[in-house]
């Protein structure tokens, strides 16, 4: 997906700036220090699940549909090197979210490169 270099440096600034944007499927935003809520720390990758229930959702299906994120936004990324860089530089923390309708419950994340399951 090639956005062009003007659009991601405003998507860039928004981003740093705590906005959340939406790119295709995706919505990515900064998370905030754990130590400090006030600055933020890494650039957040959420992508969503639509099922009714979490008790729906095929629990050995949860792993692939993260990559799918993942490789998702690797593409995005690829669209322009300054967007890329700017993800190296702050570091990228990938959430799979179960979008039920009037908010997400993180359903599994890779945080800091480790995988977790929340359900």
């Amino acid at each position: 997906m090639d956005l062009g270099t003007k659009k991601f440096e405003e998507l860039i600034e928004a981003i740093k700036n705590g906005h959340y944007v939406k790119i295709d499927t995706l919505i990515l935003g900064m998370s905030r220090k754990k130590d400090n809520p006030k600055e933020f720390d890494r650039l957040s990758v959420n992508g969503y699940l639509f099922y009714k229930s979490i008790k729906d959702i095929p629990k050995e299906i949860i792993k692939d549909e993260l990559d799918k994120v993942k490789k998702k936004f690797s593409l995005i990324s690829e669209g322009c090197s300054l967007f890329k860089n700017f993800a190296a530089i702050t570091g990228v923390d990938y959430y799979l979210v179960l979008d039920v309708q009037t908010a997400g419950i993180t359903i599994c994340a890779e945080i800091e490169g480790q995988y977790q399951t929340f359900i």
